[in-house]
């Protein structure tokens, strides 16, 4: 399978733009995305999870209720051995997350890599207050990725414009670009939370 420990750490560039994110990078992640408005008693679902080190952050940080899925067998087993998640904190590709109602849906750098049937599907799912998406896009539809590093992961499969991308999640009503520190959008990001 194309997502497993290769894909993560051995072959950064060669096969993938991924790096395995350090705790201080995804705390400052955490606390950015925290200061959008979430609550310690929200429930947060992040897709696309990876090892669930940014779940890792929200708990140290006193969220309780916080659940990761991810395709990738390999980081599921290495976030639940890494940061002690219980499985149902941590599971491998539970399309239901999607539609729970949570308060935060977390899609981060990960639509890009999902085929077009599947991406129809998982948009349908989506029953979140709250979505927040980062991706990268194009300046227009046919063309390259804006940003070169987005344009050398051969996972990525969804290339398209900011406008493609809010007309495919228009199902929610309102959709604010992000502008921290570290999550941002940028004429080669599509940063952003959806609401409903």
């Amino acid at each position: 399978m194309r997502f497993e420990k290769g894909y993560f750490k051995d072959h950064f560039g060669a096969v993938s733009n991924y790096r395995d994110y350090t705790r201080r990078r995804h705390g400052e992640l955490c606390e950015d995305l925290i200061s959008l408005g979430m609550s310690l008693d929200d429930k947060i679902v992040d897709f696309g999870c990876a090892t669930g080190s940014l779940l890792a952050e929200f708990t140290a940080r006193g969220f309780y209720d916080v659940t990761g899925t991810d395709v990738s067998y390999w980081a599921i087993i290495e976030g639940r051995e890494c940061y002690e998640f219980r499985p149902d904190t941590l599971q491998f590709l539970n399309y239901n997350l999607l539609a729970d109602d949570a308060d935060w849906l977390l899609a981060l750098d990960v639509l890009e890599h999902v085929g077009n049937e599947e991406l129809g599907c998982l948009v349908e799912l989506m029953r979140c207050k709250h979505l927040v998406i980062r991706v990268p896009v194009c300046g227009a539809e046919g063309e390259p990725y804006v940003i070169d590093v987005s344009r050398k992961d051969s996972t990525h499969t969804q290339c398209h414009t900011k406008e493609w991308w809010l007309k495919k999640l228009s199902k929610f009503t309102v959709s604010t670009p992000i502008v921290l520190s570290s999550i941002y959008e940028s004429e080669g990001v599509l940063a952003r939370v959806f609401s409903r």
